[in-house]
């Protein structure tokens, strides 16, 4: 018998059945089955053979699912074939219905077209009736029906006509004719007043707007910026590091904007060309700068109207070499804001 090259499966009827096998025994089952349908006949109970089938290399470990198909009954063993009565089935009867199509079981299309032709039929509707004889005789006739009904078709005009009578071409394509037309309403009962048209171009869809860059990123492209201002773009990054978002997001965190963060970079890449060292590759060189660039500047927010802060273990955390160029804008600004606040209370 013939294989077949598709079968059908029914997910509801394998699932209630397989339910109680073992996985293997579920993998070894359908290899059987889908080579059943295509060879179109039994296996051979061949150990070595299933072996190389199901790409196993010891025996035994078939031993096992293969006598639980046996003990379930979906696998049979006739002789020495192995067999499974359904599949069986449906390859006899899809190979009794191809012998019956070879020897003439239904009609072919031709025949079927003959007959078609030779059997008499209905008469078609006026309109068909028109159709066909239009094709037949390569006419094509109208209706009765007033002229009006029936207006030739405009002759469409060259492309030089239609530009030439939108506007003048300059070098930038059609300049349109802004001149405004007087027209005249007919609405009845109104007396008939001009009104100023203007022929302009059809309008444009704004464009969308583009989406504001993260603070991140705009952190990360100040550092290349700098970095190749100072450096040259022969020592300009290919990429950003893996690492660069992560501290960016964490100096943002703790309360970093990016002028802090460029006053940061320019001070440390400056001292870095200056002391004949290579550039900072990432930002997690620069972790330490920022964060303590961020500590001063939120002691000096919380400063007193003295200018110093009120803890003063926060200020002998960092060290005198460790100040930024950003704290020390911060410092000034809180000594002659202490000055201010002096001299309003004096007066």
């Amino acid at each position: 018998m013939a294989g077949l090259t598709r079968y059908n499966r029914y997910p509801r009827d394998y699932l209630s059945g397989t339910r109680t096998l073992s996985l293997e025994a579920k993998g070894l089952y359908n290899d059987l089955i889908d080579t059943m349908y295509d060879t179109g006949r039994p296996l051979p109970y061949d150990m070595a053979y299933l072996c190389r089938l199901c790409g196993v290399r010891d025996k035994r470990t078939l031993q096992k699912p293969l006598k639980e198909l046996m003990d379930a009954g979906k696998i049979r063993q006739v002789g020495d074939t192995l067999v499974n009565d359904r599949t069986m089935a449906e390859i006899a009867e899809a190979n009794l219905h191809i012998e019956n199509g070879k020897g003439g079981g239904r009609p072919r299309k031709g025949d079927a077209s003959e007959s078609a032709q030779s059997s008499p039929t209905v008469p078609g509707t006026p309109r068909e009736l028109q159709t066909d004889f239009e094709q037949t005789h390569g006419v094509c006739s109208t209706q009765d029906q007033p002229l009006s009904q029936n207006p030739p078709t405009p002759t469409p005009r060259p492309i030089e006509e239609a530009e030439r009578s939108a506007g003048a071409r300059g070098p930038e394509g059609v300049v349109l004719d802004l001149t405004p037309v007087a027209v005249t309403t007919d609405a009845p009962g109104a007396d008939a007043a001009p009104v100023a048209v203007e022929r302009v171009a059809a309008s444009r869809a704004p464009a969308p707007a583009k989406p504001e860059v993260p603070l991140w990123r705009r952190i990360i492209r100040a550092f290349d910026e700098i970095r190749v201002e100072v450096f040259g773009s022969e020592l300009a990054r290919a990429n950003p590091a893996a690492t660069d978002r992560t501290f960016a997001v964490r100096w943002i965190e703790l309360g970093a904007d990016e002028l802090l963060c460029r006053d940061v970079f320019v001070d440390k890449i400056n001292k870095a060309k200056k002391n004949k060292r290579s550039p900072p590759d990432t930002l997690k060189f620069l972790n330490g700068a920022v964060e303590d660039a961020i500590a001063e500047a939120r002691s000096i927010r919380e400063a007193n109207f003295e200018g110093r802060p009120k803890n003063a273990a926060e200020r002998s955390y960092h060290s005198a070499g460790r100040t930024s160029a950003h704290s020390a804008l911060f410092e000034a600004a809180a000594a002659v804001d202490a000055r201010l606040r002096k001299k309003e209370l004096a007066d």
